[in-house]
């Protein structure tokens, strides 16, 4: 699974320098040389532009592999609520069991939200953001 803290931190460090490479176009083309310094290696911008190229190609990575995960837990978890509903119904299940088998729907249901709002949160932030 994919490491949350990480994942913001990647996407962080891809706003920083999304930033600094408006902030370093503007500062060129205001000194007339954006066409000079926009595609020579190892210029300030064009070192910005790979490195923030680098972090979006490893966030699309990390998030495809995210919402992979979340596919095959999503698919998991029905199958074991299924069970539990059918458990839950099934006439011959002790009282005394009734109630863990209710805790353990409850249970499986909170999971299951807490995957769809993870793959809320990552079809969210695979969305191209305005000036990207």
């Amino acid at each position: 699974m994919a490491d949350a803290p990480g994942d913001a931190t990647a996407l962080s460090e891809t706003e920083r320098l999304r930033r600094r490479v408006r902030e370093l176009e503007r500062v060129v083309a205001e000194r007339g040389a954006l066409v000079a310094a926009e595609g020579q290696p190892g210029s300030e911008v064009a070192d910005a532009r790979e490195q923030a190229r680098a972090l979006e190609e490893r966030l699309r990575t990390v998030t495809r592999s995210a919402r992979e995960a979340v596919h095959l837990l999503s698919n998991d978890l029905t199958l074991a609520v299924g069970y539990v509903e059918l458990l839950q119904w099934h006439a011959a299940l002790p009282p005394e069991l009734r109630e863990l088998v209710r805790g353990a729907g409850d249970g499986l249901a909170t999971a299951s939200q807490h995957l769809e709002q993870l793959h809320r949160d990552l079809r969210a932030a695979s969305e191209p953001t305005i000036g990207s």
